[in-house]
């Protein structure tokens, strides 16, 4: 995954929340000029984990055996 040297998390679509007390960490991804909210998570290592399924699942192209 690519690692953002200019975002204060490290990873590219993953934030975190300082008023959510529960699941601070948010993921989100972009695809077609929108925006979709992945989840929020309770440690960074879901909310990457959730990020890189959404970019296998967008940005690859699924062939139907």
């Amino acid at each position: 995954m690519f690692r953002a040297k200019t975002n204060t998390t490290g990873f590219r679509g993953i934030h975190f929340n300082k008023k959510a007390k529960t699941n601070p960490w948010q993921s989100h991804i972009t695809h077609n000029y929108k925006k979709i909210h992945l989840g929020n998570y309770s440690t960074i290592e879901e909310a990457v984990a959730s990020r890189k399924l959404a970019e296998n699942f967008y940005f690859t192209h699924h062939v139907a055996l």
